[in-house]
């Protein structure tokens, strides 16, 4: 009974349950198009991603155009990029060039329509992440079947992911590679295979290359596998880091050679992260390009940061790796200075703001409304839940659990968007998936007690 009850889940709900995640995406692309910014839409980094997409595609490497140059000169020439790493740009050239991309497509009339097929891909990518979340749910309980059937559901109607396929940004592919890293990861704990978590570490590494901010996870990981588990602790944990470097190596060669530089993957801006982190409370956003005044120190801070600032925009794009280490040098000095001056204030506005991670709609930062984030808290709640109805499991969930303990760590002091922790929602969500069906079997087995004692059950 078991077998058929598999089968037919496996051949028949799974494949149902995926098409209605791909048709809820794909309304939420296809019946609202992106019309702002002739198809772009609101995020400011899309553009850099698409343009580095077309360079790409063109032959002329992973570059961006020198728009001071073409100003100086008229010429059209391009320059190494040095701020963004190479995953998501490589998705997008790689979808133009399995779509089609003409020169037609620049033209702001019809750019929309190459970038609605980013789109779709995303759509395609994000339903397949229900297959993942069924697996990894799989693992955690594999006697349960409907727990497997309930944490799919659940990813197929996960708003924070929707809402991130009709966005151009990084998130929807850095989600797959997580959720890849997770179900390869539970895996190779369970099954103590090496293969399995060269595997996890060569997804995690991709991630890496999508989104820089996992690659602390790295050595950390690797020290939890040596600790807690029993079998082939040594040999598992080697084969996780040289899943990483196979992943992330080649693209810190190319910055050397390109660069002279040892960048591992790009030239992020933590002095900046850093100096938001403790000047935004969330009550005084005043929106992107814009500093709360009111919450500067003193005079100096005043006259620096807004200049500062304003200039990072135009170095971000135009300016050279010099000039970008030296921005980040006085972001630096500023959030160091504000520290120091005012470290109760600063330790409270990290801890004020560190929901914004995980709840989402805590600030509206974006032009259109993410979900509520009470959907958030229904899944940690029952994340919980799975956590502490299956000891048994907990080795094996501990990869969603160290991430989750990892990144509000990490983004604690730095300035932080809800999106940064959308790559995690797989895992949340196939433990959630789990615990619902623990909540919901704990529940029956109480009425069926409570409906024995008042009938009398099991008296002489």
């Amino acid at each position: 009974m078991a077998d058929r009850r598999s089968i037919l889940i496996w051949s028949i709900l799974l494949p149902a349950i995926c098409a209605a995640a791909l048709a809820v995406r794909l309304y939420h692309v296809l019946a609202r198009p992106e019309t702002q910014r002739y198809g772009f839409g609101p995020f400011g980094d899309t553009f850099m991603y698409h343009e580095i997409a077309v360079s790409l595609w063109d032959g002329k490497g992973f570059a961006v155009r020198d728009e001071r140059e073409r100003t100086r000169t008229g010429a059209e020439t391009y320059r190494p990029s040095f701020a963004r790493g190479p995953g998501y740009p490589l998705f997008i050239c790689a979808v133009y060039g399995l779509t089609g991309y003409g020169r037609d497509a620049e033209s702001p009339g019809t750019i929309h329509r190459a970038l609605d097929r980013v789109r779709i891909a995303q759509c395609i990518l994000d339903a397949l992440c229900v297959i993942l979340v069924f697996s990894i749910a799989r693992i955690f309980r594999p006697e349960s079947l409907w727990a497997q059937v309930c944490a799919a559901a659940l990813y197929a109607l996960s708003w924070y992911t929707i809402y991130y396929t009709r966005a151009l940004l990084a998130e929807t592919l850095a989600t797959f590679l997580l959720a890849l890293f997770i179900l390869s990861a539970v895996r190779g704990i369970r099954d103590a295979r090496p293969r399995l978590l060269w595997c996890a570490d060569l997804a995690l590494g991709c991630a890496n290359l999508c989104r820089t901010g996992y690659f602390l996870f790295l050595p950390l990981f690797a020290l939890f596998l040596l600790l807690r588990v029993q079998r082939r602790a040594a040999a598992l944990a080697v084969a996780f880091i040289a899943g990483a470097f196979c992943a992330i190596a080649p693209w810190t060669i190319r910055n050397c050679l390109v660069f002279g530089k040892p960048i591992l993957i790009a030239a992020g801006m933590p002095g900046l992260n850093l100096y938001l982190g403790a000047l935004d409370t969330g009550d005084n956003w005043r929106g992107w390009g814009a500093l709360p005044k009111t919450a500067f120190i003193d005079d100096e801070e005043r006259d620096a940061a807004p200049a500062l600032y304003a200039a990072y925009y135009r170095v971000f794009t135009e300016g050279d790796l010099d000039d970008y280490a030296r921005m980040n040098r006085e972001f630096t000095r500023l959030a160091l200075r504000r520290i120091k001056a005012k470290p109760g204030g600063t330790v409270r506005n990290w801890i004020v703001k560190a929901p914004r991670l995980w709840f989402q709609n805590y600030v509206p930062l974006y032009r259109d409304r993410e979900a509520s984030g009470g959907y958030a808290l229904f899944y940690f709640i029952f994340a919980v839940v799975a956590w502490c109805a299956c000891p048994r499991a907990r080795l094996l969930m501990a990869p969603v659990v160290l991430l989750f303990a990892y990144l509000t760590l990490l983004f604690l002091p730095l300035f932080v968007e809800p999106r940064f922790g959308v790559p995690l929602m797989p895992g949340i969500i196939a433990m959630a998936g789990v615990g619902i069906c623990d909540a919901a079997g704990w529940l029956a087995r109480l009425r069926a007690r409570m409906a024995k004692s008042s009938t009398g059950g099991g008296e002489p």
